[in-house]
Parts: structure tokens; C-alpha cells; sequence
């Protein structure tokens, strides 16, 4: 990267479990490996960011206020002190007011709305905090991560549409790959008590399965043929999981779902099933679709999830959520071999230049362009 030697990287809390922390780590990992200084300003980040070689500020957590004066305390604070320290470049993913260059990863207004099917009134602290970001415009370049989140950008924050690029998240090869699958897959099915001739069909994701759309999947299975040999996967956890499991026994589907927690190795998941299903009504991009391509497998989704944006064929990409049509996608995947192996190629070609290193790399050719 040109002419940069240090880099200041502001946000609140970092998980590397979960995509935001991901990226976090990987921009670290590539700016480290360029000679780029990278400091990182945050109240709380895991051990491995710890591990990282980023040199962490801690920003005090002001107790006793609610999250929107806390996220606006964090924001003043952060800005006071790289102000001090004359950064050549500033990055921010949702909690920095001002900063060069901001990483956006969700749109918690839109998803509201399309998961409750009703307006967020009163917008919760987040919504707001965000609002404050969006009418203030105090970034040079917008990275969204998604078509789907730059149109919604555009119409509802009116944020110029030359400020804002689209790259779409990577992920890491290493990890989601088709190496040694067979024999994975051999050792996870004995572990889950699966046949290998059964079809396993996978809804894996962190939680939150509201906005993932686990009721009308449920109900989609339902309607699909009794007599068909297959079983689903459910990965992640929800607090109200205990509502799924009984619209699961009303339905008598109970023989079908197997419950798992999510797993830092969810690649071995990925091995075990034979396709996925990921009918989001709102997911920004979706990472996991992205993975489980990667592991060399069709995925189901819809046009409301932003990484539907980067599969070649979109046989199994809904317009929108729906239980008939997501019930004849899962049944036909079932039942055709030929689609079902096709799809299998497309799925590995639609990820091939998807990495880490070349989400980085496209990232440095806006920058380098500001």
C-alpha cells in the first residue's frame, strides 16, 4: 500500500468467532505482512487479536449509561487519541463517527423490518448511533459488502453512490476446501449416527434464527415428500429455541432434525452434509454461504441475502423467502443427482476468487484510489 506506515483500527468489541472479527483479523494479518503498523483501539477483543502483534488500546467502558451514549463515548474517545498520534490512515466498522475509510456489516433497521415485518419505532441504540454516522458523511470511501447494502446506502441514507464500494467478504481456504472430505464426512455421519446413502441436508448458522427464517424452513420441510430418505443438521444456538423444537414436534418432524451446537471447525459440518440451506430474510452478505460453496456444496438462498450476489447459477436463489418454493427447491436437490452435481461445480467456481487475500487486495485498490 502506498506510502502508508500506520494504521489505526477502532472497534468496540472484537470476536474473531464471528465475521466482523474475522475481517478485523485479516486486515490486521495483511497490513502486519506489508511493514504497516496497526494499532487497535477497542474496550474488549479476544485472544487471538491479543496474539496478533496489533498493539491494543484499551478504551475505558463508561458504566451506568445506556449503549448509545456508550457507543458515542467510545467514538469521542477514540478520536481524541489518534488525533494525537497523526495515523496515515484510520479504519472503522461501526463505531467511529469519523475515520477514513468505514467498514459497514449490517443494516440493523432493513433487517428489522423484513424479519418483524414492521418499522424499528423507536430505533434501538445501534439504529441510532449509525444514523448519526450516516447524516454526518465523515469517511472518505464506504466499503458495503453487498449490492444489496450499497442500493439500501443509496436510497434511505442518501450516501453518494461514489462513495460507497462494494467488496464482497472472503474467507479462508485452508479451511473451506474439499481436501480430505471423504474421509471427514466417513467420521462426522458415524459421529451423527448418519447412513451414507441418506441425504443430510444443513441449516447451519450462529443463531439468531428468526432472521434466518427457521420457522418457514420448518414448515417448508413439512411439505416435502414423507417417504424421501433425509434428515436435517440445525447448527447454532437461540434463546428461543425452545419454540423451534415445538413447531418441530407439532409438525412431527422430530425424526428429522438433529440440534448441534456451532463449532469453531464448522468446516466439518460443511463435510457431513450434502447441501445447505440458508433462506435469510435479511442477511447484509452471509458468510456461511460463501464457506459452505467453498467446501464444494449447493446452497439454497434468496435474493435477501447479499452473498446469493456472487453464485454463478441461481437455480436455488429464491427472489424472496417462501415455503413452496423453498420446499420444491430442497425435494428437487434431493431427488436430482444430475442438478445436484452440477451445482457442486458451480458452487466451487463461484467462490474461486473469493479469499481472504483477494478481498484484501481489492480493498487496497480503493484505498490506494482515495
Amino acid at each position: 500500500m502506498t506510502n502508508i506506515k500506520s494504521i489505526a483500527i477502532g472497534l468496540r468489541n472484537i470476536n474473531t468467532k464471528s465475521g466482523l472479527g474475522k475481517i478485523v483479523y485479516e486486515q490486521i494479518k495483511y497490513y502486519q505482512n506489508q511493514g504497516i503498523r496497526v494499532d487497535i483501539y477497542t474496550h474488549k477483543c479476544d485472544d487471538i487479536i491479543k496474539k496478533s502483534g496489533a498493539k491494543i488500546f484499551k478504551i475505558f467502558k463508561i458504566p451506568f449509561i445506556n449503549e448509545y451514549y456508550r457507543r458515542l463515548f467510545f467514538a469521542k474517545i477514540v478520536q481524541v487519541k489518534i488525533a494525537k498520534k497523526n495515523y496515515d490512515l484510520v479504519i472503522g466498522h461501526g463505531d467511529l463517527i469519523e475515520q477514513d475509510i468505514l467498514f459497514l456489516h449490517n443494516l440493523v433497521e432493513k433487517a428489522y423490518l423484513l424479519t418483524h415485518k414492521k418499522k424499528m419505532e423507536p430505533l434501538n441504540d445501534l439504529a441510532k448511533f449509525r444514523e448519526l454516522i450516516f447524516k454526518s458523511q465523515k469517511f472518505k470511501l464506504l466499503i458495503a459488502n453487498s449490492a444489496l447494502m450499497k442500493n439500501e446506502l443509496i436510497e434511505y441514507f442518501h450516501i453518494p453512490k461514489d462513495k460507497i464500494k462494494i467488496v464482497y467478504p472472503g474467507y479462508d481456504p485452508k479451511q473451506f476446501n474439499i481436501n480430505n472430505k471423504k474421509s471427514i464426512r466417513t467420521t462426522m455421519r458415524k459421529n451423527l449416527k448418519i447412513d451414507e446413502e441418506s441425504v443430510l441436508v444443513g441449516f447451519i448458522t450462529s443463531g439468531d434464527f428468526k432472521k434466518r427464517a427457521l420457522s418457514l424452513f420448518i414448515e417448508a420441510i413439512n411439505k416435502i415428500d414423507k417417504n424421501l430418505d433425509f434428515k436435517i443438521l440445525m447448527i447454532g444456538k437461540d434463546n428461543n429455541i425452545d419454540k423451534y423444537m415445538q413447531e418441530i414436534k407439532t409438525f412431527g418432524l422430530e425424526s428429522r432434525f438433529i440440534l448441534k451446537d456451532p463449532i469453531d471447525s464448522v468446516e466439518k459440518y460443511f463435510c457431513a452434509v450434502d447441501f445447505t440451506v440458508h433462506p435469510a430474510y435479511f442477511e447484509e452478505f452471509g458468510m456461511v454461504v460463501q464457506e459452505a460453496m467453498a467446501c464444494g456444496l449447493p446452497v439454497i438462498t434468496s435474493t435477501c441475502v447479499g452473498a446469493s450476489e456472487i453464485i454463478l447459477d441461481k437455480t436455488l436463489v429464491m427472489q424472496e423467502p417462501n415455503v413452496e418454493e423453498l420446499s420444491n427447491m430442497i425435494e428437487k436437490l434431493i431427488l436430482d443427482k444430475n442438478l445436484y452435481n452440477t451445482l457442486v461445480k458451480n458452487s466451487l467456481l463461484s467462490v474461486k476468487n473469493t479469499t481472504w487475500n483477494d478481498y484484501m487486495k481489492k480493498c487496497d485498490t480503493y484505498i490506494n484510489s482515495i
